[in-house]
């Protein structure tokens, strides 16, 4: 009876310990591209708060923004040395944010001025930003 209760015990202890690598949790938000995720779970509202706080967090200025229409468009002027160079070396993004079945579609369009030859899309970083807001570094959800 003790080495079925010890065979149990052992059985138990293993499966606990293997558990975490037998499933992954899914994140609450799908990447449906590098420039488009959906997140679930969040209102609209939360999502278009997040994607203002993640752009102003990556140091844009919201140029526009029609929160109805679902269209925010924001710049960053990477130049500091003059007017000129600032407008020349110019990133900016027009953002859609829309309300889907699933959850919230945010898309990104994003434009660097030609001769930034440096300058990567900035899409995914902001969409990370966006996750981290709504649902926590880990992108879990946050109480």
């Amino acid at each position: 009876m003790a080495r079925v209760i010890k065979g149990f015990f052992v059985l138990c202890l293993l499966v606990f310990a293997f558990k975490p690598f037998c499933y992954s949790q899914q994140p609450p938000y799908e990447k449906t591209s590098d420039k488009e995720w959906v997140f679930k779970e969040k209102t609209y509202d939360e999502v278009w708060s997040a994607t203002v706080k993640a752009l102003m967090q990556l140091k844009y200025q919201v140029t526009s923004s029609d929160k109805n229409g679902g269209i925010i468009s924001a710049t960053k002027q990477k130049g500091f040395f003059n007017r000129k160079q600032a407008q020349e070396t110019m990133e900016s993004f027009q953002i859609f944010v829309e309300k889907i079945e699933e959850g919230t579609k945010v898309s990104c369009q994003f434009t660097k001025k030609a001769g930034s030859l440096f300058q990567s899309d900035q899409s995914k970083s902001l969409l990370k930003k966006i996750a981290e807001d709504l649902y926590g570094k880990e992108g879990k959800k946050t109480p």
